[in-house]
């Protein structure tokens, strides 16, 4: 694996490239970023989370990546329509 590790910004990367990552917060890093080069309104959506066996939930979201406490489940999701002319 050490032989794939490059440079960022290295040219010879292609554009659908999957990455590997150290940390959530290098994660939710680029992924901000890669979201505002993004061009169109962005959409927030934030989730409701329900518990039925109490009436108002709100439980702790982990400020690293976002995720609901003990779920794998994100709390606000960010989104942008890209259009794509084939």
């Amino acid at each position: 694996m050490r032989t794939r590790v490059v440079p960022e910004n290295d040219p010879s990367i292609p554009d659908d490239t999957f990455y590997v990552f150290p940390n959530r917060e290098t994660i939710k890093e680029y992924n901000e970023k890669e979201l505002n080069r993004l061009e169109g309104p962005l959409e927030v959506i934030q989730a409701t989370n329900i518990l039925a066996t109490k009436r108002h939930f709100e439980p702790k979201v982990d400020e690293k990546d976002g995720k609901v406490h003990g779920t794998p489940l994100i709390s606000t999701l960010y989104l942008k329509r890209v259009q794509r002319w084939f």
